[in-house]
């Protein structure tokens, strides 16, 4: 068997011996600051290291050299550990002596304590030369590498090269290992040069070994020095005359720890073909493999062309490949593709099952479309065959179906029990039964359905303008006179009919059957009401067509605010008798019509309690706390009819506007999500906005905190979004009871979102989730009456740090942020709740705008961040600049109290937190004038701000 060696060598140049490859801190005793010492050192010098610590500490010492292949991470070498000592004395102090300095001693040494391992300090020795003049690389062609890797067959040998001025260097070569000298090289002197050859038999005894060429001229010698690198590493090729076969795996493989690459080639009919660079080999067809190995040292190449492995390939039948070979290719690829078409064909199935779902689920919504029109024309016993014959209704079920009096009686059966049918297919086969005898019928079920999004719209529409004629409305209609349509469409069922007739009146019976239309899950609900009203009631239909609810309830913001507070606060006067007095059913009618209170919201006052008092009590509470500019002007109207004496009362007592009202409640802004470089806190803060400045702590929020939740108020309570571990938690404060409560959890945690409120329900917008950094763009909706969360729609773009939404006649304004890329956005998303759908302003923002904060002023937003200030009018749909208000911070809180707007800590862009509340007149920003920030309170400390609102605490009970 051949033996063969894998030679090579690397040299290291060098003005100053410097080690580059890495660094190793220690710890000092009394701090966590890293000692790092750099000491420079000429050959044969003494060198003294310290290592400093308490006296009773034992310590060892640690050596990185410039070779730190061979030595990283150990501990002193032992025999360079021989040419050293130590020496400790009393005071802690630990020194490490080198009497005379080598050029290998440069390096790194570190100390460390010997029972912990904890490392103290670190030195960095550096070796000079006196006078040293550059090193000429003198291998031929300018190879830049190792200066010799011959490969002999019997002998290695290797070459060190210094140059000089002056005397000649006596040149030698050591083992690193044993740290002998070597006796086996020749020197060969050329003018201003000399050459070392290391002259050693290719023997696996020096395998792994380092070598080193060094200079041992006296320091006033002039010259530079070469030290040359060897690493042997033996290796024995081998012939393998094992046989192999097709599909046997064949390996290449060396003891060697340097950078090693392969490449295999076959020899088939005197041809040589490249296969792989890879360690490992298939073998494919019958041929002689062979593998060549490139070993290198750091990126300095030094091959060795070996013959290292031959593999003698057969196949199994006479150099054609076998059976079982064969079996072993084609079996995988067969079951390969087995599964793969059984898969497709439980895809296929699975669609096509959906599609005959889908397909049946839209017959079935045409036909009670048509309901009136089907029951009429349709003899059932046209169609009851196929239905049999595909098992989809039974002998004994037409039996009961035919047993009916009347064609339409029979027709309704059939289709009551089509309807409550669980095969997937049957009115797909009953619209195949109608083909033969009743086209037009098909015909119709096969016409495409008008837009869904118009048919939303135009019901929202007829919902809106029977809201606000209710009072005519109930009064006039009869809901036995629609009661057909409605059922016929399946609006309203049989059992829900008799319930709304248990009235005891038509016009209780009416508002009955509106609370049930708004709030059942019907699309088109309003639109078969209004084609059911054509018949008995063209008045009503032709109001229909000519009111116009948006302009009737436009807001005279400036002259009905003063007003609206003038009668809240004289009918809190007269609360006892008010409420012994009023029944609210009486006012809810109007309130309904001028779309103070909606239905939802009727119906829970009214399961608020059986008496009469606690009903009263519940709306007054409502409007006293809805952002309704006009909730308590409409009130008073609504009383004229049945109430004068109250209206009366009401117009001739005599208060002070503000102070009666101020001295039963007060305002506070809840202030929770407080952060500072401590962590975010749970504590609750109440700020008094009331002509004081009073700063409270009133207890801790109960689920653990998250950055960057959200809040907003209704029903004077702070509803707090994206709490708890998973961001996913809604919890409310309700002022009334200063309590927590848990609320709901949404259907997907989130952070930096925004919410804001539409009549009683918490809408949840875009938002960020940690767990793969996803921007979201879902828009989910919290109903505070149901207590349910659901999914609603998306906005157009996904969006976060958009700061707060504003509402704004049922749509929600989202206004700048931050898309997937993380980076600010300048457009403005407007979310319509009734419709769950999604557009773009075509007016953008001044500028691109992430964290804004933003309240609603009348028929403006106000919009303030860190370097900039807006106004948008809603009504122009156009933007005002007003820079002079900006806050210089960012995570701010801000609310409005009595025509102030404050604002509330925050982090400016040193990242500094304050905790000043402030203010400025809302006049003043409207206006554009000039003013400074008024101090109004102090935070407990300086904080950011993630959650907040104003709500109105009760003083004296009323």
């Amino acid at each position: 068997m051949d033996q063969m060696m894998l030679l090579n060598s690397q040299r290291q140049n060098w003005n100053r011996l410097v080690l580059i490859s890495f660094m190793i801190y220690g710890m000092t005793s009394g701090n966590n600051e890293a000692v790092v010492i750099k000491i420079e050192a000429l050959v044969n010098d003494k060198v003294s290291l310290n290592c400093h610590t308490d006296a009773s500490i034992d310590i060892q010492w640690h050596f990185n050299s410039i070779f730190n292949y061979v030595f990283a991470g150990g501990r002193l070498w032992s025999p360079h550990k021989e040419r050293l000592r130590t020496e400790d004395d009393n005071a802690g102090s630990h020194i490490l002596i080198i009497p005379r300095v080598r050029g290998e001693d440069a390096g790194w040494y570190y100390c460390s304590e010997q029972d912990t391992g904890r490392r103290i300090n670190s030195t960095h020795l550096t070796v000079l030369y006196s006078n040293p003049v550059c090193f000429s690389n003198m291998h031929p062609d300018g190879f830049v590498g190792p200066n010799t890797c011959n490969l002999k067959q019997e002998n290695m040998i290797f070459n060190c090269v210094v140059s000089f001025n002056g005397t000649s260097p006596h040149l030698i070569w050591r083992s690193l290992n044993d740290n002998e000298t070597l006796n086996s090289s020749i020197c060969e002197d050329k003018p201003n040069r000399r050459n070392c050859s290391l002259i050693l038999k290719s023997d696996p005894v020096y395998d792994g070994s380092i070598f080193i060429c060094q200079t041992t001229a006296s320091i006033d010698s002039n010259f530079n020095c070469s030290t040359e690198v060897v690493k042997i590493q033996y290796f024995s090729s081998t012939n393998d005359t094992a046989k192999k076969y097709v599909n046997d795996k064949v390996n290449c493989s060396t003891k060697s720890n340097l950078i090693v690459k392969y490449n295999w080639t076959l020899q088939q009919n005197n041809r040589v073909t490249f296969l792989s660079s890879n360690q490992n080999l298939v073998i494919q067809k019958p041929g002689i493999y062979q593998c060549e190995v490139n070993y290198s040292i750091r990126n300095n190449s030094c091959l060795s062309l070996a013959s290292f492995l031959n593999v003698s390939v057969e196949s199994t039948n006479g150099g054609k490949i076998s059976g079982t070979t064969t079996i072993a290719i084609v079996l995988p690829i067969v079951l390969v593709f087995v599964v793969f078409s059984v898969g497709i064909i439980i895809w296929i199935h699975k669609r096509n099952r959906e599609n005959k779902r889908i397909e049946n689920q839209r017959i079935r919504n045409k036909i009670e479309g048509m309901y009136k029109d089907f029951v009429l024309e349709v003899n059932p016993e046209d169609v009851l065959e196929p239905l049999i014959q595909k098992s989809i209704i039974s002998n004994e079920d037409r039996v009961n179906v035919l047993n009916k009096e009347t064609d339409e009686n029979r027709c309704r059966a059939l289709l009551d029990h089509l309807s409550s049918s669980s095969h997937r297919e049957a009115f797909i086969v009953l619209k195949k039964a109608l083909t033969w005898n009743y086209p037009s019928i098909v015909t119709r079920i096969d016409a495409n359905d008008s837009s869904p999004v118009i048919k939303i719209q135009e019901n929202e529409r007829i919902k809106d303008k029977i809201v606000s004629m209710y009072i005519d409305f109930t009064s006039m209609v009869d809901p036995n006179n629609v009661f057909d349509h409605l059922i016929q469409s399946r609006i309203v069922s049989l059992e829900e009919k008799q319930k709304i007739m248990n009235n005891v009146t038509a016009k209780e019976g009416c508002r009955a059957l509106i609370d049930h239309l708004f709030c059942c899950s019907k699309e088109n609900a309003f639109i078969i009401l209004r084609e059911a009203l054509k018949e008995h009631y063209p008045r009503i239909t032709g109001r229909l067509k000519t009111i116009d609810s948006d302009d009737e309830n436009e807001d005279d913001y400036s002259r009905s605010k003063l007003e609206n507070e003038k009668i809240r606060n004289k009918i809190f006067c007269m609360y006892s008798e008010f409420l012994s007095d009023v029944d609210p059913v009486n006012v809810f009618d109007l309130l309904i019509q001028k779309k103070i209170v909606n239905i939802k919201q009727k119906q829970f006052i009214m399961k608020k309690s059986f008496k009469k008092e606690e009903r009263c009590r519940a709306l007054l509470d409502h409007l006293q706390f809805c952002s309704k500019e006009k909730a308590f002007i409409v009130l008073k109207e609504a009383l004229k009819e049945h109430y004068p004496r109250i209206v009366e009362r009401i117009d001739t007592v005599d208060t002070d506007d503000e102070n009666e009202f101020s001295t039963r409640f007060e305002s506070c802004i809840i202030v929770v999500g407080l952060r500072n470089g401590d962590g975010i806190y749970q504590d609750v803060v109440k700020i008094k906005v009331n002509g004081t400045s009073e700063v409270s702590t009133i207890g801790q929020l109960p689920p653990q905190m998250e950055m960057e939740s959200a809040a907003a108020v209704y029903d004077n309570s702070l509803f707090v979004t994206g709490l708890g571990e998973n961001c996913d938690k809604i919890w409310k404060f309700d002022a009334r009871s200063s309590k927590w409560e848990y609320c709901n959890t949404m259907i997907r945690g989130r952070r930096r979102h925004s919410v804001a409120f539409v009549d009683h329900v918490l809408y949840i917008c875009g938002g960020w989730v940690d767990d793969g950094e996803i921007t979201l763009d879902d828009v989910e909706a919290y109903d505070t009456i149901d207590d349910r969360c659901t999914t609603v729609g998306k906005l157009v773009h996904a969006v976060h740090s958009s700061g707060h939404c504003v509402p704004f006649k049922f749509s929600l304004y989202i206004f700048g942020g931050r898309d997937a890329n993380d980076k600010n956005v300048d457009y403005v998303q407007v979310y319509d709740t009734k419709l769950n759908s999604c557009t773009l302003l075509s007016k953008r923002m001044p500028v691109a705008y992430a964290l804004l904060r933003a309240v609603l002023w009348e028929n403006k937003a106000i919009l303030l961040g860190y370097s900039n200030c807006f106004i948008y009018n809603f009504d122009r749909g156009t933007f005002q600049m007003r820079d002079q208000f900006k806050t210089d911070v960012d995570y701010f809180g801000m609310t409005v109290h009595n025509e102030n707007l404050f604002v509330i800590g925050g982090r400016d862009s040193k990242r500094i937190r304050r905790d000043d509340v402030r203010y400025v007149p809302i006049v003043n920003i409207l206006n554009d004038e000039p003013i400074e920030w008024k101090l109004h309170a102090k935070l407990p400390k300086p904080f950011v701000v993630y959650a907040f609102g104003k709500v109105e605490f009760l003083l004296k009970q009323i």
